[in-house]
């Protein structure tokens, strides 16, 4: 598995156990525009398969998370079709949930993430996002997503 950089604010790659990995998280994983900020490129000896993670942020403290999808990158990466993900970190760079594309479509379709005026699907850690979906670290979310 190799780790293809696709954004001007991405990390390192290092070795994770068996497994390249992303890490250590970029300082601002993206900035709503542009292209994803890493694509993870893991495969078999026949068919590779790429995962890009869409990174989003949240650390004001004290508050419950609210992180804004922008549509537009949505769009994108649906129509490239690559296997993607919704990482959405909380107030540390370890830590946050993780929802899959068809989780992130399904929401979108049934209005659980609204679309506001400046083009972000809105994501409240309260009312829309379930325990399930977190993880505590960056291998817990390296065994969820691989």
């Amino acid at each position: 598995m190799t780790c293809r950089i696709n954004h001007e604010h991405t990390p390192r790659i290092s070795q994770t156990s068996e497994r390249s990995a992303c890490a250590p998280w970029p300082e601002r994983p993206h900035l709503g525009f542009g292209r994803p900020p890493f694509a993870k490129s893991a495969g078999d000896s026949t068919v590779p398969k790429t995962t890009v993670l869409y990174v989003k942020e949240f650390n004001v403290p004290g508050k419950v998370g609210f992180w804004g999808l922008t549509r537009n990158q949505i769009d994108r990466l649906e129509k490239a079709a690559p296997r993607w993900y919704a990482i959405l970190l909380l107030r540390n760079v370890a830590a946050g949930y993780v929802l899959t594309s068809a989780q992130v479509l399904h929401r979108i379709a049934d209005g659980s993430f609204e679309l506001s005026r400046d083009g972000d699907f809105k994501v409240n850690e309260a009312l829309d996002l379930k325990p399930a979906q977190a993880f505590r670290s960056l291998d817990v979310l390296l065994d969820q997503i691989l």
